[in-house]
């Protein structure tokens, strides 16, 4: 069981890191920016970078034992937003 708690505890914390690194690298009072951001200035970037996170959200996801119906909801709005970006 602990384990268990662990693995999820260790997976939120994974994502939590990407979520700044993607979403709040440099603040500045309630705004904030982000590797996403500025790599979606750059053709192909942004969307590689998108992409090669989805892939370690959903690489966490299977590693803290979250189920298939989990991770089948996690790839389809990683690849939603994958694919709205490159638009």
């Amino acid at each position: 069981m602990e384990d268990d708690r662990e693995r999820a505890h260790t997976a939120w914390r994974r994502a939590e890191r990407i979520r700044k690194l993607s979403d709040r690298v440099v603040g500045v009072g309630p705004w904030g920016l982000g590797i996403d951001g500025v790599l979606a200035w750059v053709p192909v970037a942004g969307t590689i970078y998108s992409v090669g996170a989805a892939a370690v959200l959903l690489n966490e996801g299977v590693q803290a034992g979250a189920s298939r119906t989990t991770l089948a909801k996690m790839a389809a709005y990683l690849g939603v937003d994958s694919l709205t970006s490159g638009v």
